[in-house]
């Protein structure tokens, strides 16, 4: 049974992370073997700067105030989880079969759209655990296009990025998908 009601979509909510309770902050890699240096920018902190806008996260809440008229409903949290992000970009020159570089990111990462993301790409016998999964595309990631007019990839990734916004692989893609 959920601790949260009254929370609808849209409506203010105010995440409290008590120090002395919070366990280590988690990521779910879903099996990708994600390089302990990219972990680290996300697992075992135990704040909030580790969090980046567009990262997806789930909370574990141990206690919820429902709002009333002038006070915003308040959780109480003691883990955080780094889940998969979802988003669209453009391909941006020369991909190989173990990077993909995208930039024109959804707005949301408050990041410049013409910067590049490199995206790392996990390589082996599609469809097995830890592999990158490559929808509309033949061969590897090396096949992508970014051939005038690109068309946009649909991307799964973990987002692990760092505090000035130059990690080497701040994407690690569970799903590219091209039309």
């Amino acid at each position: 049974m959920s601790l949260i009601g009254g929370l609808n979509t849209g409506d203010l909510l105010t995440v409290n992370i008590p120090v002395a309770t919070i366990q280590p902050f988690i990521v779910d890699t879903k099996g990708l073997a994600v390089q302990a240096g990219s972990l680290g920018l996300f697992q075992g902190k135990a704040d909030t700067s580790a969090i980046h806008p567009g990262q997806t996260v789930s909370v574990h809440v141990t206690a919820f105030t429902a709002a009333t008229s002038t006070t915003i409903a308040i959780a109480t949290a003691d883990t955080v989880t780094l889940r998969w992000s979802r988003l669209f970009a453009i391909p941006t020159g020369t991909s190989t079969s173990t990077v993909v570089n995208v930039n024109s990111v959804p707005a949301y990462f408050n990041i410049t759209s013409a910067s590049v993301f490199p995206t790392q790409v996990f390589s082996g016998t599609l469809g097995a655990d830890g592999v990158t999964n490559l929808d509309g595309i033949s061969g590897t990631a090396a096949n992508v296009n970014a051939n005038p007019p690109v068309p946009p990839v649909g991307l799964r990734v973990l987002y692990l990025e760092n505090s000035s916004n130059s990690a080497q692989f701040p994407f690690m893609a569970a799903k590219i998908r091209q039309h």
